[in-house]
């Protein structure tokens, strides 16, 4: 996967967001899914879009630090991930 390649990730309460990878990094995508939906910035992390992840599951893969941007109305379940949201 690389900078202009599609991804494609599923919300945990059932929304399917798609979206441009903005940037290609060492180990993964800095993702950025772009017209709507989440937004994951500043860490890696690994999204295949044949193999699509809840944005909870993605952000366990990354360190402590993250940010994220929902386009989503409504409260997620309470995964007890903590950060900026």
């Amino acid at each position: 996967m690389g900078a202009g390649d599609t991804l494609r990730a599923v919300s945990s309460w059932g929304t399917v967001f798609e979206g441009r990878c903005d940037c290609l990094v060492a180990n993964g995508v800095c993702v950025s899914v772009t017209g709507r939906g989440w937004i994951i910035t500043g860490k890696q992390v690994l999204l295949d879009p044949s193999d699509p992840l809840t944005e909870f599951e993605a952000l366990r893969r990354v360190l402590p630090g993250f940010a994220i941007a929902g386009g989503e109305t409504g409260r997620p379940p309470d995964t007890g991930i903590t950060g900026d949201r």
